[in-house]
């Protein structure tokens, strides 16, 4: 019986693992797009030149 609650909360923490690591990859995504969104807008407001 302990071996089966062993593995039951094995089985639960890395669910939860997995579901942190997408919403963190989604999370990744969202920062990425921001920002090409604000380098797209700066470009445009201040021309082509590097900053």
């Amino acid at each position: 019986m302990p071996g089966f609650v062993f593995t039951l909360l094995a089985i639960l923490v890395i669910a939860f693992l997995i579901m942190l690591t997408i919403q963190l990859i989604r999370i990744e995504r969202t920062i990425i797009d921001i920002s090409e969104v604000t380098e797209a807008r700066v470009k445009k407001l201040y021309g082509k030149k590097d900053l």
